[in-house]
């Protein structure tokens, strides 16, 4: 994620110098699946909670049975799997490579996420 700095009036350009990166990935690193997101932000700062929410356990022997047993249900926990921190300036860096990918992996969903953002914009016009 290559980054452009804003120049500030009057400040000469930054110099940049390019490094290669080498992404390492260790071999006891835990791979998990998420399907809960909250994202959270402060003055600099965003922080994205990954996490995990099982169905409850259902065992009546009819649908009526388990319906039943939903109605007691008043909550299920979200298993907290993973939480990032990322900078304010790097997260249009994040949406713009999983947009891009989205595009090209699933043109699909890109033009439902397109919608989404549009009709986003179009009700803060108002």
């Amino acid at each position: 994620m290559a980054k452009q700095h804003k120049q500030k009036e009057g400040q000469k350009p930054a110099e940049t110098v390019g490094i290669e990166v080498e992404h390492f990935f260790p071999t006891d690193i835990m791979v998990t699946a998420s399907n809960h997101v909250i994202v959270q932000q402060d003055k600099s700062d965003y922080r994205l909670s990954f996490f995990d929410v099982r169905p409850p356990i259902l065992q009546g022997a009819t649908m009526e049975e388990r319906r039943e047993q939903l109605k007691g249900i008043k909550k299920v926990q979200a298993r907290c799997i993973a939480e990032i921190n990322m900078s304010s300036e790097r997260m249009p860096d994040l949406i713009f490579v999983l947009l891009d990918n989205l595009q090209k992996n699933n043109p699909d969903q890109f033009a439902e996420a397109v919608k989404l953002v549009n009709s986003m914009h179009d009700s803060g016009k108002k």
